[in-house]
């Protein structure tokens, strides 16, 4: 007589335990503890930053250009908001250098901040340069009483404001931010050199005016939206760099013990042990920071999107991976201890013994089903089997092969219940144990064969 017997055992609390003592900390904290983290991120930050100012530079090189040939009114008020604009850029990148390398909320804080701030300035701005515009408007429309000074200052506001068209149309990604609204302008000031052409000056002049103005609106707005996607996107991958710097930190962890302390000489390879999971997260991690590094077609709108929703789904990724890889090597010891207690316990209560070199994980794999071969006296065998459970983290199932030739059922069934007495002594909470099938599988028997390792990855960073 031969047969099967299956003991479910539920090893959470077991875990839970110890999952208390070494649960993977927080990410931020995680980040502060690795050595030279922060400081990579920092570096990256810094270059980026660097980038963006030389951008900035490039554009108001380019500009000044323009500007230097502007009225002496346009070109002040040009250049007195390039050094605003300058001070609350400097002002930001400072922010965020201090920020730099703190992960997921606090870099969405800064984000929602910067944004308050971009908007707060571009509304102050136009005011203010509303205002300004108004009082150059009234100096100017005394002027059109007069014919020639009305053709003169028509003159000079078409050519101050095709100025700073062909600036817009060079330097900035007006259609990105400002879409049509540089094509409309320019169809006004068409309007308005068809007036003065006519001789029109008066109505050349008011459409010219109002069509520098809205130039000058413009180019301010483009400018600002411009430094505010491309600071959302610096912070944006600072956080994915974040996570991806973590992840190549954590591939191989310390693992810890009941009291929190290191084990010595043992590490948790978390990619072997999520069964390829790190590797993939980490492949996902970076093709979202090449996508918001090199994709100029997303918008602000989707940058936010990545930074609230992407960033912190990937967070809970790495940190559900890391847990899951430590529970995994947390339960496989597990399987080698029920099957060490299973096999001392079939020895006291029937006198089996364990069968030299026919024991060991299935193929080898620390991952899967530890195996154990036993034998009577009188020849029968035992073959026990502890596999991880079907969520491969929180039980293991126990199955007990019989191959008894003149056992019988009874006699099965009753070193299940002791197993099962036994393991429940220990303070594993095991259920009651249940046939699975008549006869053992004959391939099971062959345990010697089935713990030859296999060709496996090997357990090292990948």
């Amino acid at each position: 007589m031969s047969g099967q017997k299956r003991i479910v055992i539920d090893q959470s609390e077991w875990l839970r335990v110890r999952r208390e003592a070494s649960r993977v900390a927080r990410l931020d904290q995680a980040l502060r503890d690795v050595p030279g983290v922060i400081d990579s991120i920092r570096s990256q930050t810094e270059a980026d930053l660097t980038r963006m100012a030389d951008d900035i530079d490039r554009r108001q090189q380019a500009a000044e250009q323009v500007i230097a040939g502007l009225g002496e009114q346009a070109r002040e008020l040009e250049r007195e908001t390039t050094r605003r604009l300058d001070r609350m850029a400097a002002a930001t990148a400072e922010s965020v250098r201090q920020h730099a390398g703190q992960l997921r909320q606090e870099t969405r804080d800064l984000i929602a901040r910067q944004e308050v701030a971009w908007r707060g300035e571009l509304m102050a701005e136009r005011q203010l340069r509303r205002e300004q515009m108004q009082a150059l408007s009234a100096q100017v429309g005394t002027l059109a009483e007069d014919r020639d000074r009305a053709m003169s200052a028509a003159q000079a506001e078409l050519r101050d404001a095709g100025k700073l068209h062909d600036l817009i149309q060079s330097t900035l990604p007006h259609e990105r931010f400002a879409p049509g609204e540089l094509a409309s302008l320019r169809k006004r000031l068409n309007t308005a050199s068809a007036n003065a052409a006519q001789g029109q000056y008066q109505a050349a002049l008011a459409v010219a005016q109002g069509a520098h103005h809205d130039l000058s609106d413009l180019l301010l707005s483009v400018e600002l939206r411009l430094r505010e996607w491309d600071l959302t996107k610096t912070m944006v991958a600072e956080s994915l760099l974040a996570i991806s710097t973590l992840i190549d930190r954590q591939a191989v962890r310390p693992v810890i013990d009941e009291q929190g302390r290191p084990l010595p000489n043992v590490t948790l390879d978390v990619d072997f042990w999520s069964r390829g999971a790190l590797a993939s997260l980490k492949t996902e991690v970076g093709e979202q920071l090449a996508r918001v590094r090199q994709d100029t077609s997303l918008t602000l709108q989707q940058l936010r999107q990545v930074a609230e929703q992407d960033v912190p789904r990937l967070e809970q990724r790495l940190g559900a991976v890391l847990q899951g890889a430590e529970e995994r090597q947390l339960a496989s010891q597990v399987r080698v201890n029920v099957a060490d207690m299973v096999v001392e316990t079939l020895d006291q209560v029937a006198g089996y013994e364990l069968v030299p070199d026919a024991a060991g994980y299935a193929a080898g794999d620390q991952r899967g089903a530890f195996l154990a071969k036993l034998r009577h006296q009188n020849g029968d065998e035992i073959v026990v089997d502890v596999s991880p459970a079907e969520d491969d983290t929180s039980g293991c199932v126990l199955r007990l092969h019989s191959y008894d030739r003149a056992g019988s059922a009874v006699d099965q069934a009753s070193r299940a219940r002791q197993v099962t007495a036994s393991l429940r002594a220990r303070g594993l909470d095991s259920g009651e144990a249940a046939s699975e099938a008549p006869r053992a599988d004959p391939a099971k028997q062959d345990v010697e064969r089935a713990v030859r390792p296999a060709s496996l990855p090997t357990q090292q960073p990948y």
